[in-house]
């Protein structure tokens, strides 16, 4: 007999930028989503946690705004790209939750947690790189 007690889902950048057509960075990762059929699972995925009553934990990625690496000496490409392109700009429509994928806070105890950074010393920590 399985419990939902001690289970939650965990939704990492659910963001326009990435899962929508016209989302900024789509294109990198459009392949992929159409083979894996990725939003179809995903949007199962979180019917069936509304269902059975089980959380999602929403981890959001950081949002450029005015400032954005201000002081920085040695931020990533990757940082320096989002920024000079605007990706996950603070206010848009690409930093919305994709529709059908949003919180329900109240209902059914979803977390939307602080936002990330993307980080070359935690991908080395999680992947054994000294």
């Amino acid at each position: 007999m399985s419990s939902t007690a001690k289970t939650a889902i965990v939704l990492i950048d659910p963001y326009n930028e990435f899962l929508h057509p016209e989302g900024k960075v789509n294109q990198l990762i459009a392949e992929s989503m159409a083979d894996t059929n990725t939003i179809f699972h995903l949007k199962n995925l979180v019917t069936a946690a509304r269902a059975h009553k089980i959380p999602i934990y929403y981890g959001l990625h950081q949002q450029v705004k005015a400032g954005f690496l201000a002081g920085w000496n040695h931020a990533t490409s990757m940082q320096e790209a989002q920024k000079e392109n605007k990706v996950f700009e603070e206010g848009t429509w690409g930093v919305e939750i994709f529709e059908g994928l949003e919180p329900d806070v109240e209902g059914n105890a979803d977390v939307v947690v602080s936002k990330h950074w993307c980080s070359r010393y935690v991908l080395a920590i999680l992947c054994g790189v000294e």
